[in-house]
């Protein structure tokens, strides 16, 4: 983040990564920068290892949420440095 930036837009921000493509979607960059849309993937990805719980379910949910921490990363990226 930007070292000009307050708590509060901080906090905003850290809630926005963690949001993963929502925040990205409903600010309009999902179409602009299709690699956010792999978050939505995600979500499907991350119940794998708890319905059917095994190594390599392990492994889908945690591509699952690397998927969705990235989109959300990306949106913030995108949104605080213009991209």
């Amino acid at each position: 983040m930007p070292s000009g930036m307050e708590l509060p837009d901080r906090a905003y921000m850290w809630a926005a990564v963690m949001s993963g493509p929502i925040m990205a979607t409903n600010w309009g960059l999902a179409g602009s920068i299709p690699v956010i849309g792999l978050g939505w993937l995600g979500l499907l990805l991350i119940p794998a290892h708890p319905i059917r719980p095994h190594w390599g379910t392990g492994l889908l949910t945690m591509v699952g949420f690397a998927f969705w921490f990235f989109a959300g990363f990306l949106s913030v990226g995108a949104y605080v440095w213009g991209g």
